[in-house]
């Protein structure tokens, strides 16, 4: 088409395009002119019926003026004039922004953003659906409180404000534009009028804003799109300033565009351009002053939790994705950035808004394809997560005080390597537009390449998105796997699950009295089979809930690897493997420092230089995993690294060296490596900042044992080694046997026992007729007699009478001595105090159900104490038993075990093996 009507339009649109590539989005002057140009644009097109395709798009355009901030409307002429260019040249292809989008009123149009993550969606429509229903509480609070102080109703304003500025940040970081842009709307009228006279519109607010939860959840188009409701509060606006100035004549009159600026007060400040943002740092920095927190100390908790989960999740990004990212993960950092800005700004934090403020501008420059994801912004972005959390940290403190904050001199030195980071981008973009304007003859010829290839792209999208529409049909009527949730106190929760507990305790006792006086009563016994099931389950239930995910544990070591491979100058890629798995959150938080420790030794002596791994045919970057997974009752959490690997003879060597063990001593490689855990044991050859002390690694031992865990180490010269940590599901519940020493009655935990046998004569041995050996399995292991450890009565002095339970420790095996096996039990661990100390091998006890107590043995402290201090006078023992001395012909073979009342716990065989 080349008549005189499309030249005419070719012209105007290079014109206002070429106009548009000088300006910026806050300039309004500008702005204005380009409308007019658009209105002479318009002219044109209508004088042809063959141009309605773009006078539709044009009448679109202008209606986006009155709903769009500055920034949003720039963007969309940007867009709408990249269309038009290819217009010129084909007005078939040529897809507007109108059409690419579709209208708010054939669809969600620019409320939901196309690429909007369901999951987040997901995590928004579960928070507010009751949340908005504490916010309409409020609202209508406030109005029945008419006699109310000034400062009940400050308090309500306040928690009003603070949920609009929730709100709006979590719309808009997860893609819902509409409630977003409604909802900043709505909160600068509530501060220019206060809730008094908005509280109808309040009310309207949470039932629009319902409907499209609901409408999201359902996933079908919002029913009221936000351009609708946005009209009715500007309506409202205006309704308010003309009732003001109708009481207050001199009150100065107020256009549409000051309307519009001032509804989009903070949005401007929000975006301002990067220059002008860089040009101002000086004065945004130059306040060094101390400053006050703002707002409700119990929101803010909230805010900050909220935001360290951003942080998490943003960092989760920048770890896992070794390459360039895609744009999905772009976006993700912003909005988070975003989210953390919006909250911060609300509660006055100075440091936090700024640097949020600055980085989000860079990633927004990312977003634009200004400048490409590149290491050095990565590197940017790690520090932006870390200065967060330091200062989150400063916040929690501060607000436990008089809320007193000082200034970050780390925010203001990230500040300005970000702001110049910016500027150096800007310059070089100002530089390659310079060129391309003095190459270009032909005004805007640039932007029509740039614009059919955007054409094309946008031909190829919608092709792609009319392939889909089938799928999408099929999905119309699914609905969002929306959860819900209630927030409970940790204290409380833990409070309940000790309960669940007690329970447990009584009715185990409650039906083995009814068993035992009522075992003729086969409707008494059918209950009791009912009851015992009951309390099993609701014990697991109550396990359950003090579960949580690992991967926020996971995410810390990700962080550490980061940070430590930085120090040493190493290249690691970091991996993750089963952070789903759930652990007792007590457990989680007592394994943070021992992994963290682990997981730097890894960094520092396991990963070799990258110039050494080359060297030894190894690729450049080394690897790091963490994996977790279940396993027999147990979590199983392994620090895997394929670096140059453990080898014995030098810590054998170290720790003759250092006196640990002596050479004439033979120690398997197992041994060998729980070497490793000896305190001030280090093979390290110098003292760093990271390790080479000696202190750490005993420590890691003593806490990972401290709830009832185990560490085994595998390694192989020059391929790499595994630390496995093997801990219970959780610190509440034990699953031990439970076994008989005279009168009294002992609980080994089963992740501690081998096997269990009654031992012919010949398999055990006096040595020096000063302690005992059992020959098991080829190997000899000293025997422990636990009446003599804790000074009891027994009924078995004979070994051949009693049962040995061999159990491990450290790497080694002992077998204990005891009169019988009894049980196995699920229990309940009950604290004792202080009465045995921490050296008495005793971890706690437990309540059986004949309501008699039984002690919970601690087998590593207990094999300690034997080392120590067990000496037993056998010439006694054996002389009360009058043993009879057989030679060495005798039978080996292991007699079998009387187990009492567990017909579960007898054997097969000879042995019992768990």
């Amino acid at each position: 088409m080349r008549g005189e009507e499309m030249e005419a339009i070719r012209e105007k649109v290079d014109e206002i395009a070429l106009l548009i590539v000088m300006m910026r989005h806050d300039d309004q002057e500008g702005i204005d002119m380009i409308m007019g140009l658009i209105d002479e644009l318009f002219e044109i097109a209508s004088k042809d019926s063959k141009h309605a395709k773009l006078v539709d798009a044009i009448k679109e355009l202008k209606s986006k003026r009155e709903v769009l901030d500055s920034e949003a409307f720039f963007n969309f002429l940007n867009d709408f004039f990249s269309a038009a260019q290819v217009y010129c040249n084909d007005p078939e292809s040529a897809v507007f922004p109108s059409n690419a989008e579709g209208s708010a009123s054939s669809g969600n149009g620019s409320d939901i953003a196309p690429d909007a993550d369901p999951n987040f969606l997901r995590d928004f429509v579960e928070e507010h659906s009751s949340r908005l229903d504490d916010f309409e509480s409020a609202v209508v609070e406030y109005d029945l409180k008419e006699d109310a102080g000034d400062e009940d109703k400050a308090k309500i304003e306040q928690f009003v404000k603070s949920y609009l500025h929730n709100i709006k940040g979590d719309a808009g970081s997860v893609g819902l534009a509409g409630i977003s842009e409604a909802t900043h709307i709505l909160e600068d009228m509530v501060g220019e009028f206060s809730v008094a006279p908005l509280s109808g519109l309040l009310r309207e607010y949470v039932k629009w804003v319902k409907g499209c939860i609901k409408d999201i959840s359902d996933q079908n188009p919002i029913s009221e799109p936000s351009e609708t409701f946005i009209r009715t509060l500007r309506a409202r606006a205006e309704e308010l300033r003309a009732n003001s100035h109708k009481e207050d004549p001199s009150a100065e009159e107020k256009t549409d565009g000051d309307i519009d600026s001032e509804d989009k007060k903070e949005t401007k400040s929000e975006s301002e351009s990067t220059d002008a943002q860089i040009s101002s740092q000086n004065s945004s920095t130059q306040d060094r002053e101390p400053y006050f927190i703002e707002g409700e100390p119990d929101i803010l908790m909230e805010f900050l939790t909220e935001a360290e989960e951003h942080l998490s999740y943003i960092e989760e990004i920048l770890l896992a994705e070794p390459e360039e990212l895609d744009r999905e993960a772009i976006d993700s950092i912003f909005r988070g950035v975003h989210s953390i800005k919006g909250g911060a700004a609300y509660f006055g934090l100075k440091d936090v808004t700024e640097t949020s403020h600055i980085t989000e501008t860079l990633m927004d420059m990312v977003r634009e394809e200004k400048v490409g994801f590149i290491s050095g912004i990565r590197e940017k972005l790690m520090e932006y997560t870390g200065l967060q959390k330091e200062l989150f940290a400063q916040i929690r403190e501060a607000a436990k005080g008089d809320g007193k904050l000082e200034r970050s001199e780390d925010a203001l030195r990230l500040y300005g390597e970000i702001g110049d980071f910016i500027s150096a981008i800007n310059l070089t973009e100002s530089l390659g537009d310079l060129g391309e304007q003095k190459q270009d003859k032909a005004p805007g010829s640039k932007k029509v390449e740039k614009a059919q290839t955007s054409g094309a792209e946008e031909r190829k999208e919608e092709e792609s998105k009319a392939a889909k529409k089938p799928q999408e049909q099929g999905k119309k009527n699914k609905k969002l796997d929306v959860r819900s949730y209630v927030k409970v106190d940790t204290e409380r929760l833990d409070k309940l699950i000790d309960s669940i507990g007690e329970m447990v305790i009584y009715s185990s006792m409650l039906t083995r009295t009814c068993k035992d006086l009522l075992k003729d009563n086969e409707f008494v016994m059918n209950t009791c089979h009912q009851v015992e099931k009951f309390s099993r389950d609701l014990q697991d239930i109550g396990v359950s809930m003090r579960l949580v995910p690992i991967k926020g544990l996971f995410q810390k070591m990700s962080r550490v690897v980061w940070d430590t491979s930085k120090k040493v100058g190493k290249e690691i890629s970091f991996y993750m493997d089963g952070e789903d798995t759930e652990l007792d959150r007590t457990l989680i938080d007592k394994l943070a420092d021992p992994l963290m420790h682990m997981v730097r030794n890894s960094v520092d002596h396991g990963i070799e230089l990258p110039e050494e791994r080359e060297s030894i045919g190894k690729q450049r970057v080394g690897r790091i995993e963490l994996k977790a997974f279940h396993s027999g009752g147990s979590i199983y959490i392994q620090i895997i690294d394929d670096g140059r690997g453990i080898d014995p003879e030098k810590i054998y060597a170290k720790a003759v060296e250092k006196g640990i063990v002596s050479d004439e001593q033979k120690l398997s490689e197992q041994e060998i490596y729980q070497l490793l855990f000896a305190p001030g044991f280090s093979t390290a050859e110098k003292v760093t900042d990271i390790s080479g002390r000696g202190v750490g690694m005993d420590v890691v031992r003593k806490n990972i044992e401290s709830i009832r865990g185990h560490i085994h180490v595998e390694s192989e010269i020059g391929k790499g080694t595994t630390f496995t940590i093997e801990v219970p599901l959780t610190l509440a519940i034990i699953d031990g046997i439970e076994v008989k020493v005279g009168a009294e009655r002992f609980i080994i935990p089963t992740l501690s026992i081998i096997e269990f046998m009654s031992p012919s004569p010949d398999m055990v041995t006096r040595t020096l007729d000063k302690a005992e050996t059992f020959h098991f399995r080829d190997l000899y292991l000293p025997v422990y007699r636990l009446h003599e450890l804790f000074d009891i009565e027994t009924e078995c002095l004979r070994p051949e009478d009693s049962v040995f339970v061999v159990v491990e420790c450290n790497g080694e095996q002992v077998a204990i001595m005891v009169d019988a096996i009894v049980d196995q039990h699920q229990t309940v661990i009950k604290g004792i105090g202080d009465i045995f100390g921490d050296d008495k091998g005793i971890a706690g006890c437990a309540i059986m159900s004949n309501g008699h107590a039984a002690l919970i043995l601690d087998v590593r402290s207990l094999v300690q104490i034997a080392r120590k201090e067990y000496h037993p006078d056998l010439d006694r023992i054996y002389a009360q038993t009058e043993i009879i001395e057989v030679d060495g012909s005798a039978s080996t073979d292991i007699e079998p075990i009387e187990v009492q009342d567990s017909p579960s716990l007898k054997p097969e065989g000879n042995t019992v093996i768990h």
